[in-house]
């Protein structure tokens, strides 16, 4: 239990004698109880629209009195909950006993289904049905103290009355807080029925507001008389019961209601512009929405966005979009406070609706993980197992599910989203796994709209079972096109779980402003493979002998990988492996994953690409002066990289694999001429004295050879690339290269499916998120204003391109993350597969000896000042932890690199 919920609980306890009467404190008078004196509480009447024979008053029984006892109780520890959030101030509720009326509902009257009503009605909801009295039907009551069958449409209200009871004083919350936001007065108990039906926005967001208080108010609550026994009501009692279907059309507040599971994320304006009958009644997706405000404000953040003018106060009919720009805002002013409650994820609390939204539907992707967490000893319910969830949230359409393997590593993906509105797509890895993790490749997303920028872009958010995912654009000033990309880890939604749900939301940050958006997604893993029988001709013979021609065959080649990149020219088809940033670097990432490296080299390869591609953010959470938390994440699956590196038979390799395009050729077409030199090492070559004669057919220490041939697209749009490079040594360059009168001979095929952005686009531009998409919130929280303004301008001038720009030929491997060992950088056969800015860095840390203690301690330093004091002890004790296991060779270059760089920046530890 929380705090907050452990101090609710104990006042909950004073106040109604549960176990410390002996404690001085008088006990106060009830807010409700039972009327018992005759059948018609003083001022009953039945609001305007109803005939009173629609109900039967009843005469309080002493026979019920336990029942009674057990409403009252339910009652008053919900009231006490909600006036400590100081949801029942104002001008009711005041400390004076409010009776409640038996009823018994007439059996095909029109409020046969009426159990439990407060009797206020308020514009534009009416949160109670009948009275201005509360009314509580007898035979419900009854079922508090005995099991029976319930009636048709009330199976929840039976099952869990404490949840009915806790709803109807949340109703009364909701009222309180538009009392003091002036925008009803006591007159309004009168309001005339004819309203009823023409404001249907606004009366579902009041009504969804009822239903997350509700969560509140019982969260930790003990329900006695549970029907399978005593239940603490939360988010594992609700999720318990997600084990069944509930049957439609049901009253009141339920497990999936609190939970925030149904259709209404996939309906236009989260459902809140139905203009039918139910229009007023609540909606799960706006429900979700302001439990995340809960979380991430405490009761103040809903008082915040509650205690305000409504668009239009009485009987005005705002439209859906004044609503919603009113919801916005107040979530905007809720403010944030650490710590969250019922185990949500807290967002920065100016990102208003669409931070609400994003990071509600990601934790509800996230409930049967919590509900494993939370409950390990427990089968996952029914509900969640079967993904039933899954089918609520998302029936029209349905989620769709690609399988990615070997074989097919991209797909494309049309979807259209009106306003706040979501789809999904399931991923899901069918070949094999690698490394002894069993790791898996990362997802690669572009999407593509046509005629939006990455403004327009920025209203499509991804949401995931592990939280919400930040993308980053890439904007063409000259074609005007942009694509908005992510790579995301490969995680299943959970334990037991074979794909990964990526949810797309289509909420701009202002919320009112929101478009319908039309976009191709292309969405996988990304695949390369080669083949190849290049052998060039070496020779062999010592120094000053006759020359002796032997033959070298090319390296071998993986057959087909997953390539984790996105081919973009502002950012290169930059692996790690080839490192040449280009078509030419697929076949060296073939090459160098080759037979038995690939257990050891693509787990790595797999966790960095995301890391790198998560680089480019400028949040200012980051450990690596830019570079995310999850840096350190990446330090085993490195070292067992470097491990079966060093470990391993050397074998051949690519030194260089230079791709060009052949003189004049046209690159518009999808049939391209092209050049290529390539060179490689072969460990079993002999190795001479030098220095050495060096004769015209010497030789000179690597094969080699000159090819032409086609790069030719099958698909080439702005999303993805797919395609072939076919190579072969031509017979006139033979003649040129012979070597003791030997010719290189062969040919070499290079197959492709890419995931890409803008891959044509010389002029593009790097963009980087919304600043308050991209920040963590614990940094935002305990941010200085003046710091907030800043960081919003320094970030708004670099996204309209005012400030930093990314170079035009940068490359993320190059220019950010050096993922070459020592070890690598040492040896003459793999040096080569380091960049060149790489190895420039390398040059000095490699050479010295093993990393201090000092020098750990200033690194873990630099790395963790300036996060947030809360979460800076623990990022730095699980940093050093992680350096310990990290292999020494590795650790130079990591260590020394990081505080070289940091040091130019002035930053250092003296």
């Amino acid at each position: 239990m929380n705090p907050l919920s452990t101090f609710l609980a104990a006042l909950c306890i004073l106040s109604y004698g549960t176990g410390l009467s002996a404690i001085a404190e008088p006990e106060p008078t009830k807010v409700y109880e039972v009327w018992r004196q005759d059948e018609r509480a003083p001022n009953f009447k039945v609001r305007a629209g109803f005939d009173e024979a629609d109900l039967k008053l009843r005469s309080y029984v002493s026979a019920d009195a336990a029942a009674w006892a057990m409403l009252e109780t339910a009652l008053n520890e919900t009231a006490a909950r909600l006036a400590t959030g100081g949801f029942l101030s104002g001008k009711q509720l005041n400390g004076a006993s409010i009776p409640i009326q038996p009823v018994s509902p007439s059996a095909d009257g029109p409020l046969s289904v009426v159990l439990l009503s407060f009797g206020l009605v308020i514009p534009p909801d009416e949160l109670a049905q009948v009275a201005n009295v509360p009314v509580a039907d007898v035979k419900w009551v009854r079922n508090l103290t005995s099991r029976k069958t319930p009636p048709q449409l009330q199976t929840n209200s039976y099952r869990d009355p404490i949840v009915l009871a806790a709803s109807a004083v949340a109703g009364q919350a909701i009222s309180r807080m538009a009392f003091n936001g002036d925008n009803i007065t006591a007159k309004t108990w009168d309001f005339d029925a004819s309203v009823r039906g023409t404001d249907p926005a606004g009366r579902a967001i009041m009504a969804s507001g009822m239903v997350s208080l509700t969560g509140f108010a019982t969260d930790g609550m003990v329900d006695a008389h549970y029907e399978s026994g005593p239940a603490r009501l939360g988010f594992l009692h609700y999720a318990r019961q997600y084990d069944r279907v509930y049957p439609g059309g049901e009253q009141g507040v339920n497990a999936v209601k609190l939970l925030g599971i149904g259709s209404s994320w996939q309906k236009s304006w989260s459902g809140i512009d139905d203009d039918s009958a139910s229009g007023g009644a609540s909606r799960t997706a706006m429900s979700g929405m302001l439990n995340a405000v809960m979380a991430n404000g405490g009761p103040a953040a809903m008082k915040a966005v509650f205690e305000r003018k409504w668009p239009k106060a009485g009987r005005g009919d705002p439209s859906v979009t004044e609503w919603i720009r009113w919801l916005d805002e107040g979530i905007k002013l809720s403010g944030n406070t650490p710590g969250a409650w019922r185990g949500q994820t807290p967002f920065v609390a100016e990102r208003g609706l669409a931070g609400a939204y994003v990071t509600s539907l990601s934790d509800i992707l996230a409930m049967p993980a919590r509900f494993r967490r939370e409950a390990p000893n427990e089968s996952l319910p029914e509900g969640f197992a079967t993904l039933y969830h899954l089918e609520s949230l998302f029936s029209q359409p349905a989620c769709q599910t690609v399988d990615f393997n070997l074989a097919a590593g991209v797909t494309d993906i049309d979807i259209s989203l009106a306003e706040l509105t979501a789809q999904c797509v399931r991923v899901r890895w069918t070949g094999p796994d690698f490394g002894r993790d069993h790791a898996r490749p990362p997802i690669a997303i572009s999407a593509y709209g046509a005629g939006l920028d990455y403004t327009d872009l920025d209203a499509l958010l991804l949401s995931s079972a592990g939280g919400e995912r930040v993308g980053l654009s890439v904007s063409d000033s000259e074609s005007g096109k942009t694509v908005k990309t992510w790579m995301v880890d490969y995680v299943a939604d959970f334990d037991g779980d074979d794909a990964m749900t990526l949810a797309f939301a289509n909420v701009a940050a202002d919320a009112a402003a929101t478009r319908p958006l039309s976009i191709r997604l292309t969405v996988g893993t990304g695949i390369t493979a080669g083949r190849g029988d290049l052998v060039a001709q070496v020779n062999k013979a010592p120094p000053n002998t006759p020359c002796s021609a032997g033959a070298v065959p090319m390296p071998p080649l993986a057959d087909s990988v997953p390539y984790p990149a996105i081919a973009s020219f502002v950012l290169g088809l930059e692996s790690g492996a080839g490192g040449s940033g280009d078509f030419g670097d697929l076949l060296g990432f073939a090459t160098e994953l080759f037979s038995e490296q690939q257990t050891g080299e693509l787990p790595m390869r797999f966790c960095t690409a995301p890391l790198r591609w998560n680089l480019q953010k400028d949040a200012l959470s980051a450990l690596f002066n830019g570079r995310g938390p999850g840096a350190t994440a990446c330090l085993p699956d490195m070292a067992d990289a470097t491990r079966v590196y060093t470990s391993r038979k050397k074998r051949p390799s690519f030194r260089r694999f230079d791709l060009n395009l052949a003189k004049g050729a046209d690159t518009s077409g999808n049939v391209i001429p092209i050049r290529a030199s390539v060179t490689w090492n072969d460990p079993s070559l002999p190795v001479f004295p030098m220095p050495r004669a060096m004769g015209p057919d010497d030789r000179t220490d690597d094969p080699k050879a000159e090819m032409e041939g086609f790069l030719t697209f099958q698909i080439r749009t702005e999303t993805r690339l797919r395609g072939r490079i076919d190579l072969v040594v031509p017979p006139q360059a033979s003649k040129g290269e012979s070597t003791c009168g030997a010719s290189p001979a062969g040919t070499i095929t290079t197959m492709f499916d890419l995931v890409s952005a803008l891959p044509d686009a010389r002029q593009a531009r790097l963009v980087g998120p919304d600043a308050l998409a991209a920040v963590s919130p614990d940094v935002w929280t305990v941010m200085p204003a003046a710091k907030r303004a800043e960081y919003i301008a320094r970030v708004n001038r670099e996204r309209s391109g005012g400030g930093r720009k990314t170079p035009q030929t940068s490359r993320p491997g190059e220019a950010e993350a050096c993922l070459c060992t020592c070890a690598q950088y040492s040896d003459p056969a793999a040096a080569a597969l380091c960049s060149p800015s790489c190895a420039k860095k390398l040059e000095n840390s490699c050479k010295a000896g093993p990393v201090t203690q000092a020098e750990k301690a200033c690194f873990v330093k630099l790395s963790t000042e300036l996060l947030a004091p809360f979460v800076r002890d623990s990022a730095a004790r699980q940093l050093r932890n992680s350096l310990e296991g990290v292999d020494p060779e590795m650790l130079k270059a990591m260590v020394r690199e990081q505080i070289e760089e940091l040091k130019a920046e002035g930053r250092t530890c003296d």
